[in-house]
């Protein structure tokens, strides 16, 4: 054997165990969802408490555990990002009651046409509710907001795709709590709010 078919041979040799050498793509990152680009709601208390009393079953057929901002991580940053204490006495509880996600198989067709098209397999529905009570020496009151968001993913959808799926109806609906629970807030309780 020549020295040139020894070079050949072990190169031809060493390429697939060069290939399996490589390395794995990265996760992908997902940014927190926080408010603290949004204005303060200063409220007329001299303490703010923020709790969460939802726990995720951790079991099938809910999901919330598995997304890459938890829900009631999203909520419980909302109300440490803008609610503010401003005033002397009272204390207002902002709490998390829920923030479930759960999956619901669509079922697919299995028919020979199925293999021609890509059907919706999954749809998760992401539910979250906020309760924010105020003890004021001048009276007490409180609001409850709720909000309700679902998508689909396609058959066949990578890790990734569900990742950012999930991703996207967190930070939609949390977008729609924002909005809800500062009009909701300003309307039922504004006697306790002092920003405009």
């Amino acid at each position: 054997m020549s020295a040139l078919t020894r070079v050949a041979a072990t190169i031809t040799l060493a390429l697939p165990l060069l290939a399996a050498c490589t390395t794995p793509p990265e996760a992908p990152q997902f940014a927190d969802i926080t408010f603290e680009h949004r204005p303060d709601i200063e409220m007329d208390v001299g303490d703010i408490v923020v709790q969460q009393e939802y726990q995720a079953p951790m079991e099938s057929p809910n999901v919330d555990h598995l997304f890459p901002v938890q829900p009631a991580k999203a909520l419980m940053s909302w109300g440490q990002d803008r609610l503010v204490a401003m005033g002397d006495d009272g204390v207002a509880t902002y709490t998390v009651t829920d923030a479930s996600a759960v999956v619901e198989d669509l079922g697919t067709d299995q028919s020979l046409s199925d293999y021609f098209t890509t059907e919706q397999a999954e749809r998760y529905t992401l539910k979250m509710a906020v309760r924010l009570s105020v003890d004021h020496p001048d009276g007490t009151g409180s609001i409850r907001v709720t909000g309700q968001r679902a998508t689909t993913v396609p058959e066949g959808a990578s890790v990734f795709e569900r990742e950012r799926t999930w991703y996207e109806l967190t930070e939609k609906l949390m977008a729609d709590m924002d909005e809800e629970l500062e009009v909701t807030l300003r309307e039922e309780l504004g006697r306790y709010v002092l920003s405009k």
